[in-house]
């Protein structure tokens, strides 16, 4: 599992590591919280959810101001050819909310994209460590459910049959969504028209969505701006493809 592309700057950092990141002192109104015990947090609830961690990296900022983790998630009715992703982030200068993401990962070719985006909320006050598994718990049941309906979601994008017009048509879409910058937009076309895999080579929305997210990981996208833009993607090609999910 490759995945995170990290900031300038920063580090990919193991579990031990982790642990001695420092935790800036708490004030009256702030306690922040150790990355480490996050990580702890997610790891123990995972198993109440049926779910488990197979894979998993870590990265900090230099500073160790800000926190990007991936695990990769196995429930035992996993896809022959795309798995569970959860993405895990936080800060300690407060300029990212503590945020749990569920994503997907295309194991030929190591793609990834999130299809479901989950805060934290429980501020950083006095007793935020016994009241942060409760919303931790709540956020990875949002994220479950957010992967039953991802595999709806795929089931669709690869019964969808797309012509060239329709391609093109919606690659100019993410465009204009942000879900892709104007300069990558060849690069999105060519890939479809001629993918780096066989897999992808049937005309349908499932290659379409993989010419995505391969030139994303070929541009080395950071994980932060992987999953802003793919949940984007996601948007569009849910209405463009016509997936229909129950609202939650």
């Amino acid at each position: 599992m490759k995945g995170i592309m990290i900031h300038c700057g920063g580090k990919y950092v193991s579990y031990d590591e982790l642990r001695k990141v420092e935790t800036p002192r708490a004030t009256r109104s702030w306690n922040p919280y150790p990355y480490h015990r996050l990580v702890d947090s997610v790891q123990s609830l995972l198993g109440e959810h049926d779910l488990r961690s197979v894979h998993h990296k870590y990265a900090i900022s230099r500073d160790g101001d800000r926190f990007f983790g991936l695990m990769q998630i196995r429930n035992g009715v996993d896809s022959d050819d795309y798995g569970n992703v959860l993405g895990l982030r936080a800060s300690h200068d407060k300029s990212l909310s503590t945020e749990l993401a569920a994503g997907t990962g295309v194991f030929v070719c190591d793609n990834m994209s999130f299809c479901g985006s989950e805060q934290v909320k429980r501020k950083h006050t006095t007793h935020v460590e016994r009241d942060l598994k409760k919303v931790v718990g709540k956020a990875l049941a949002a994220c479950a459910s957010h992967w039953v309906d991802q595999a709806k979601r795929i089931e669709v994008y690869k019964e969808t049959k797309l012509s060239r017009k329709s391609v093109h048509d919606i690659v100019v879409k993410a465009m204009l969504a942000g879900a892709i910058p104007n300069t990558k937009v060849p690069e999105v076309l060519a890939e479809y028209e001629n993918p780096t895999y066989e897999d992808f080579r049937p005309r349908t929305g499932w290659s379409l969505h993989n010419a995505f997210t391969e030139v994303m990981k070929k541009n080395q996208m950071r994980l932060n701006l992987v999953q802003d833009r793919t949940l984007r993607l996601t948007g569009l090609l849910d209405q463009e493809l016509g997936v229909h999910l129950a609202k939650k």
